[in-house]
């Protein structure tokens, strides 16, 4: 649904007292979500770097990741005194479908990173914002005005332009060995990423932010060993645990346990629509990594792919600084 800003919400510069703590208190949402994005872009990068010099399966690497939070969440819970299983009773049911959305999406995010170009598995996740603004609108009932939506279809544009750019070719069988489900991966990881962040806005604030991302890790070491004793055979599982694996390891949980606390906090301030959005940054970054990391060539047209995706995203953030959107 498209709403217009009421007036009496648009805050004109003369009136603001220009503070800087006013202006993080507006973009607090927002700068939190870029900060967790840029954390989770550093856990892709560390994680196609690991998947090419080891072959570790993505069901062992989740496995370890979700060790590692759920370490780096209780050693945190211990410094502020925070009890993890201080869930309110109405609230145990979203956590649980929270939880099992967010292993699931875990293992298709991670199995796409091992099988695709980074770049293209950030793309292909273009639908989440979209599928989490309308699902935001039809159960929690957030409304977005004008400007967000001006802003997400036109970083959906750029990540269009990024993925069927006709000047560069795209069929990547040809560089990897990739069975047709395997694209179920990149395609359904966006669905489970909505109904994730759709469940923690919902559960707001009546949570901590680090509780949600400790119960994922929680089901994350739960269920991936069961499934790993299920699917993979000896020769899958043959990975030698040297130091430069088990640093790997180290970085890809922390970081991605910095980059689901700092969601978490977000999904508490910020409408879901508007955090998600944010995911669009992702494909800047991973278009970068692949091109000065991993040596894969970009196009020009990629370049104005990310310039679009970059100019709508700083737009919502410069309008929520000025006050002329709210939350």
């Amino acid at each position: 649904m498209i709403q217009e800003e009421p007036y009496d919400e648009i805050v004109p510069a003369k009136q603001d007292d220009g503070s800087p703590k006013t202006t993080y208190k507006r973009l607090e949402g927002i700068i939190l979500r870029v900060a967790a994005i840029g954390f989770f872009s550093i856990t892709q990068i560390l994680t196609k770097n690991l998947y090419i010099h080891s072959p570790i399966s993505p069901l062992e690497l989740i496995y370890f990741r979700g060790i590692t939070m759920l370490i780096c969440n209780f050693i945190y819970s211990k410094w502020i005194s925070l009890d993890l299983l201080d869930v309110p009773k109405e609230q145990m049911k979203p956590m649980f479908y929270r939880s099992m959305a967010g292993t699931v999406g875990n293992m298709l995010f991670f199995t796409s990173t091992k099988l695709f170009p980074l770049s293209l598995v950030s793309a292909m996740s273009y639908l989440s914002p979209m599928m989490t603004a309308g699902l935001s609108f039809l159960v929690l009932h957030e409304s977005l005005t004008r400007y967000d939506v001006a802003s997400m279809l036109s970083a959906f544009g750029g990540v269009i332009l990024i993925i069927f750019n006709p000047y560069k070719s795209s069929d990547i069988s040809k560089v990897y060995d990739i069975k047709w489900w395997y694209y179920l991966c990149p395609i359904f990881n966006p669905i489970f990423a909505a109904i994730g962040t759709l469940l923690m806005r919902y559960m707001g604030k009546s949570i901590h932010c680090v509780v949600a991302p400790t119960f994922l890790a929680v089901f994350i070491g739960t269920f991936t060993p069961v499934l790993t004793l299920g699917f993979l055979s000896v020769k899958d599982m043959a990975t030698r645990y040297d130091a430069t694996v088990v640093i790997h390891i180290l970085f890809i949980g922390m970081m991605g346990t910095l980059g689901q606390v700092l969601t978490s906090r977000a999904l508490q301030i910020e409408k879901a629509g508007r955090v998600q959005a944010f995911n669009y940054l992702m494909v800047v970054f991973m278009l970068a990594a692949d091109m000065f990391i991993f040596g894969i060539p970009i196009h020009w047209l990629d370049l104005v792919g990310i310039a679009i995706i970059l100019g709508a995203n700083v737009a919502v953030a410069l309008l929520k600084a000025f006050g002329i959107i709210g939350n």
